[in-house]
């Protein structure tokens, strides 16, 4: 996945990853990504049948949920491939440009569409009439700040894989082929990390933190002064995924920060065998945080129970 990954971190990664290293991340993303697909179909019949998982409120999170489902079924095969026989195959530098534009582009998708989601779901909570007071106001805080996320990323890296003028020296025998040969450029490397990264990681750490501190303090002092039904389950919802979120990238992006300001062998086996991959969970498990804390996809389940349980 996209981090702080240099020339040192790739040597590093060439001489500790092992056929044993290989085959657990195998088994662990291989048991998960079935499931998972699963998962996703269930979701998607269920926003098709359910129009209120189609409300605006549910947007940004379909959306992640996409970005993720194009992971989990465009990305995650080539990766599989990759750690079943520790190279690629075929080995293409069109395939290698593929699973790189493939990998930043969504993950960055997801990272820039969750910051969006924390600090939407905060708003529509406490402040819903700044989004929702008009269709001006949807239209500039609601649908464009959300195109705008999905097309930044792909332009932006369109341009550094395409278009940035380096030549790219691929290593089939290494994760993402060796990484792009932008990254070479660190200062292009540092900038498109905090970017696509660090500052969502953070939004997205203020926001629910803000958004738990203001909840608990207008219930201590109005009790139910605010729609809690309506808000409890964007709450719930938001949370879920975002601890995902967090505890997949927090270790990552703290070691990452201690790699780029102080260290840049800091632990680095650690963080390049086990660490470099955990971004993969945000996808693999968002699907069914998604589906336990969606009360209208329990509705389908059990309609669908009835249906073939009659009593």
């Amino acid at each position: 996945m996209n981090s702080e990954e240099n020339d040192t971190s790739t040597t590093t990664f060439q001489v500790t990853e092992t056929q044993l290293t290989r085959l657990i991340k195998y088994i662990i993303f291989q048991t998960f990504q079935i499931p998972a697909i699963f998962c996703f179909i269930l979701i998607f019949y269920s926003v098709y049948h359910e129009r209120e998982l189609r409300r605006l409120h549910n947007h940004v999170m379909l959306l992640i949920l996409l970005s993720c489902f194009i992971i989990l079924i465009g990305e995650l095969p080539i990766t599989l491939s990759f750690f079943y026989r520790g190279w690629l195959e075929p080995q293409s530098d069109r395939l290698c440009l593929y699973w790189i534009f493939m990998n930043y582009t969504f993950e960055a998708m997801i990272f820039l569409l969750m910051a969006f989601a924390s600090i939407e779901r905060f708003v529509l909570i406490f402040f819903s009439t700044i989004i929702t007071g008009s269709r001006r106001r949807k239209l500039l805080f609601h649908y464009i700040p959300m195109i705008f996320c999905c097309i930044l990323v792909i332009f932006w890296y369109i341009i550094l894989l395409f278009l940035y003028p380096c030549i790219n020296t691929f290593n089939f025998s290494s994760f993402l082929c060796n990484s792009a040969c932008y990254q070479s450029n660190v200062i292009i490397g540092t900038i498109d990390w905090i970017g696509t990264v660090l500052l969502p990681v953070l939004i997205t750490i203020v926001f629910n933190v803000l958004l738990l501190i203001r909840v608990i303090l207008q219930k201590r002092r109005l009790h139910i002064g605010m729609n809690w039904r309506r808000s409890r389950k964007m709450l719930i919802q938001l949370l879920s995924v975002a601890l995902i979120f967090l505890c997949t990238q927090i270790p990552l992006t703290i070691f990452a920060l201690i790699r780029l300001i102080f260290d840049p062998n800091f632990l680095a086996t650690i963080v390049i065998l086990w660490l470099y991959f955990t971004p993969y969970f945000i996808v693999l498990l968002i699907p069914f945080a998604y589906v336990i804390t969606t009360s209208e996809i329990h509705k389908h389940l059990i309609n669908y129970k009835k249906r073939i349980l009659p009593t």
